[in-house]
């Protein structure tokens, strides 16, 4: 183990470097470091005489009437109480909050029942002050799991912070692992008061497990069946009050009952290309390639507004720029790269390409079925509806109409074809509302 943060780490580097500390998930070991640059803090005092500075998503364990729970410091009140270092232990930080370097000392923190060592003790806030410092965030090694100033960012990252907002567990779980009653009345009696439950892919719920989580959400119990037959009778399970957060890509196919239970509704739109820009100038940091910025924007443009298609792209580039280059991924080797893995300039790979040929040059432009334009390009028709139309028809490629798909002016444009004689009266109606197929 070394020092904490190296002296000579400026901002903005990147660095292997290794320390114990303590993360949302308990003892962390780093395998590198990131120096951030200056940002807010938050300084806590308490009443034992220490102080705790961090960045506003620093995770403190807190106790809440009665609860312990991870917190962030912004979610902090005066008047709650935390888990200090006392000042006699030596390796406690100014500036990270309870940072340690001697991994014997969090044995058994975690975010259930974290057991507490005679190394910490509890000590109740009576001041909160915003405050600047330089800032950094550790990583911990593992394909799915960034640490950032300690919180674990996951494939169901919305839901963590949902529950991290709300200073309580999660729970996590897929709608096509919760095939029976008996799989999700395991789940909800594990729950405690406060906790988040997160579903993902929510419309492969089967309608029986759907039924449950009726009460389960409205009245906050659950009725299970014991024994068949004669002998059969119902048991009301009470259920502790908690927070469900549902995923889906395909709303409509959640039943009316179940989408009026839940209070609030969002949906989210792709990525901007700036946004994705930065997601890759980070990514690169933590892979530790080389990026200019003409070479993140070449792959955030061609990424349909994906995060995680983005990243993909990136460890193609990179692998691009260490073979063929010189390591660092510029606009030339980005484009390069991306012209090999088939995606074009508008971020269209090879499916997309051939739909939109199909459409045009077998089909003089639609209308045409989807099971017609399935079996036309070799794809099954639900891939094709579920993973490429959306993207193709909202940046405008392709249209939906009561008789099929039909391709649109632009991707005539763009695939360089000429458009028919006729064609043109197809797009005078371009803006009319379309009925969906």
């Amino acid at each position: 183990m070394g020092r904490l943060i190296p002296d000579d780490l400026r901002p903005g580097e990147y660095r292997e470097h290794t320390v114990t500390v303590v993360g949302a998930c308990g003892a962390e070991h780093t395998s590198h470091v990131y120096a951030s640059g200056r940002g807010p803090t938050i300084r806590l005092s308490t009443d034992c005489g220490q102080h705790i500075e961090g960045t506003p998503r620093h995770p403190l364990l807190a106790e809440t009437q009665g609860y312990l729970t991870w917190r962030s410091l912004a979610s902090i009140k005066v008047g709650d109480g935390v888990l200090v270092c006392p000042k006699s232990l030596p390796t406690a930080r100014k500036g990270l909050g309870l940072t340690v370097r001697d991994i014997g000392a969090l044995e058994g923190f975690r975010t259930e029942r974290p057991k507490i060592t005679d190394k910490f003790e509890w000590s109740t806030v009576t001041r909160i002050e915003s405050s600047e410092a330089e800032t950094f965030d550790f990583v911990v090694p593992g394909s799915h799991s960034f640490i950032g100033n300690g919180f674990c960012n996951h494939n169901t990252t919305l839901g963590h912070i949902i529950a991290e907002e709300m200073g309580a567990s999660i729970t996590t779980s897929s709608g096509p692992v919760l095939d029976k009653p008996a799989d999700l009345a395991g789940i909800l009696t594990k729950l405690k008061e406060g906790d988040v439950l997160f579903i993902d892919e929510m419309h492969r719920l089967s309608p029986l497990v759907e039924e449950y989580l009726y009460s389960a959400m409205e009245d906050y119990y659950i009725d299970i069946v014991i024994d068949s037959g004669p002998n059969a009778r119902s048991v009301k399970i009470p259920l502790p009050r908690f927070t469900m957060v549902g995923a889906t890509t395909r709303k409509g196919l959640l039943t009316a009952p179940l989408r009026s239970r839940f209070g609030i509704d969002f949906r989210y739109d792709y990525y901007s290309a700036e946004l994705l820009q930065a997601i890759l100038i980070r990514s690169a940091n933590i892979l530790k390639v080389s990026i200019e910025k003409e070479g993140a924007w070449e792959i955030a443009r061609r990424s349909r507004g994906t995060p995680r298609i983005a990243n993909r792209l990136l460890r193609r580039a990179r692998d691009f720029a260490q073979v063929e280059g010189d390591g660092r991924i510029s606009l030339k080797t980005a484009d390069r790269a991306l012209t090999a893995l088939d995606v074009d300039k508008e971020g269209l790979d090879e499916m997309d390409t051939r739909i939109l040929l199909s459409l045009i040059d077998k089909f003089n432009g639609g209308p045409a079925g989807l099971s017609t334009l399935s079996v036309s390009v070799g794809e099954e028709s639900g891939t094709i509806e579920e993973v490429y139309e959306p993207y193709l028809i909202q940046e405008g490629y392709m249209q939906r109409t009561p008789r099929g798909r039909i391709a649109t002016k632009r991707a005539y444009q763009h695939l360089n074809r000429k458009i028919p004689g006729e064609m043109p009266m197809l797009f005078d109606d371009q803006n009319a509302e379309q009925p969906s197929e």
